[in-house]
């Protein structure tokens, strides 16, 4: 009864108390974790040292106090006095706010990025689609166009190409569609 008492909360993750995972040997041969994740979890009251995180000790009708040792996983080093951890819990809760804000403003500044390069692609593409009222060219024309570009860009850098390896190319291009149609069909059947 010397030493303070606080909340410690027993779940289907381990036993906490002021966020510290702490761990004893009856919770462990008792199975308190699988009770409380088939039976649903529980609050205790415990009694901890303030000048060091390292021991708590729950009350225990059965067998008297039962001593909690810090978890070798736990956020905060063994011997942290209970005042220094909450500190560092309440700076981590404020800085967490700024964090949040910096990420929101980001995201904000991100979408508003992307909704002008969509505005200004939508805005191209009308114009695009005003000025250029021709007809669009079939696959084998656009096909054309895109072996002359092509056949144009390796102009610059290579030899030149002959009429026939240009028609051999394109040849070689409308071989494999129809090869890749009849794939197609036969798959459809």
């Amino acid at each position: 009864d010397l030493l303070p008492t606080g909340p410690a909360t027993l779940n289907r993750g381990g036993f906490y108390f002021s966020g510290l995972q702490y761990e004893a040997e009856i919770a462990n041969t008792e199975q308190w974790t699988a009770n409380a994740r088939n039976f649903g979890g529980s609050i205790f009251d415990v009694n901890y040292y303030p000048g060091s995180n390292s021991h708590i000790w729950l009350a225990d009708h059965h067998a008297g106090n039962v001593r909690f040792n810090i978890s070798s996983l736990a956020r905060a080093k063994p011997h942290t006095s209970i005042d220094e951890w909450l500190d560092a819990v309440m700076v981590e809760k404020i800085n967490s706010q700024d964090r949040e804000y910096s990420k929101t403003y980001n995201s904000l500044i991100a979408l508003a990025k992307a909704n002008n390069i969509i505005k200004s692609a939508r805005e191209l593409t009308i114009s695009a689609d005003i000025n250029n009222s021709d007809p669009l060219p079939s696959i084998s024309e656009a096909r054309k166009i895109e072996v002359a570009s092509e056949h144009t860009t390796q102009q610059l850098t290579s030899p030149e190409l002959s009429e026939s390896q240009f028609d051999v190319g394109l040849n070689g291009y409308n071989e494999l569609m129809k090869s890749v149609m009849a794939l197609s069909i036969k798959s459809g059947e």
